[in-house]
């Protein structure tokens, strides 16, 4: 085969990072993740750390610049902010995204490039990634791979190995196939051809007869759950001058239904820090008490030690 030049590499490595999202809910095409997953890691073979990361950028922000997109909407749509703003906004956001992202696969340069090493260890890498995302400056686990299994057999796995596991077995399946597509044969560390489909297999397979176990046991016990909208428009809504008139209306939403088991209020339901409704909060709380109800709700907080504030 033609060796790429740097311009069709890049280009390749960003399309092929864009076509990742569509394997995710709604569209669930999920074969494209493993097609996606498989090119990146071809692209990633016998590469020096300078290059793993510069490639892994490439295919990190056409996966992310295509799968969060929507945060130009949440910015300009609902945030009010100018359309050139939102635009460069997001752009740096998913470029940082992608840095986080490629960061990990700089690894690879310490992996023996042989077939074993890299169905076993480009996977692992990729799932120290998501585990990363999951939590560095407060996490963002969006786009994940176990995700596109949702619909899949595999999916039988999840009750034991959780999302991050589903991911190492999409990203294994793309090894798998990266490294039968490349024909590469090592008789001393690498599986062949046979023994690679036979333990894919098994894992399909394994998958689906998972599938059958009752993992949950019913009881006869039902809660009763309450969901409350107020519907607040995003210009009003932290605004000093509407949070007065934004508790009254949770606190009447809210007042019909004190006794259910549960009621649960939005992300970022009360628009003020703790300190400055304190007596609100425990107002709330002390009907959630008196009506033996779990409330759960969204409000934001401080980091001190970050120096950052957040929503809980």
């Amino acid at each position: 085969m033609k060796p790429l030049s740097r311009a069709q590499e890049s280009v390749l490595l960003l399309v092929a990072g864009a076509l990742y999202p569509l394997a995710l809910a709604p569209l669930s095409l999920w074969p494209l993740t493993f097609f996606s997953i498989s090119i990146f890691f071809w692209r990633l073979q016998q590469q020096p750390a300078k290059q793993l990361l510069f490639k892994a950028i490439l295919y990190g922000s056409g996966l992310f610049l295509s799968g969060v997109s929507w945060v130009y909407v949440s910015m300009h749509d609902h945030g009010s902010l100018s359309m050139p703003v939102a635009f460069v906004g997001t752009v740096i956001f998913c470029l940082f995204l992608a840095f986080v992202f490629a960061l990990p696969f700089t690894l690879n340069a310490l992996i023996p490039q042989n077939s074993l090493s890299l169905m076993l260890g480009l996977p692992a890498i990729w799932v120290i990634g998501e585990w990363i995302r999951s939590w560095l400056f407060t996490g963002f686990p969006w786009l994940y791979a176990g995700y596109s299994l949702t619909d899949h057999w595999l999916n039988g796995w999840a009750p034991i190995i959780g999302v991050l596991g589903l991911s190492y077995l999409v990203a294994f399946g793309a090894a798998a196939l990266t490294q039968l597509a490349l024909r590469r044969k090592d008789p001393c560390l690498a599986p062949g051809p046979t023994i690679t489909l036979a333990l894919i297999a098994s894992l399909i397979i394994g998958g689906y007869a998972l599938q059958k176990i009752d993992w949950t046991t019913a009881t006869d016990r039902t809660l009763s759950v309450v969901l409350i909208q107020p519907n607040i428009q995003q210009a009003n809504r932290w605004s000093p001058s509407q949070r007065e008139s934004i508790l009254e209306q949770l606190s009447e939403q809210t007042e019909p239904y004190w006794g259910a088991d549960i009621i649960i209020w939005p992300e970022g339901a009360i628009p003020a820090l703790p300190t400055a409704v304190m007596e609100y909060l425990i107002e709330v709380d002390n009907l959630a008490k008196v009506n033996q109800t779990t409330l759960f709700t969204g409000i934001p907080t401080r980091d001190y030690q970050l120096g950052i504030f957040l929503i809980r």
